[in-house]
């Protein structure tokens, strides 16, 4: 009995370790997207602020109460570049 519960204790042990490692991959992946999303704005760096978004992703805003809807790509061609 006391090695079915060692062996239970020591899957449960494994798998937290693996959902806690995949958990800080995915954490760090949403702060280096938040960073080129805020850097990128703010810095007008064109390029930096499109690696935070999906490459055939759109934009979406409204204008003088008139949705509108732009691809990405031809968003960020309007967009100036002043790298830092």
């Amino acid at each position: 009995m006391l090695k079915l519960f060692f062996t239970l204790f020591y899957l449960v042990a494994i798998a937290h370790v693996n959902y806690a490692q995949k958990f800080n991959q995915d954490s760090f992946q949403i702060v280096k997207t938040l960073q080129a999303y805020t850097e990128g704005s703010s810095k007008s760096d064109s390029i930096l602020f499109a690696s935070a978004f999906y490459p055939a992703g759109q934009m979406l805003w409204m204008s003088k109460d008139v949705p509108r809807i732009m691809a990405l790509k031809d968003f960020m061609a309007g967009m100036r570049h002043k790298p830092s």
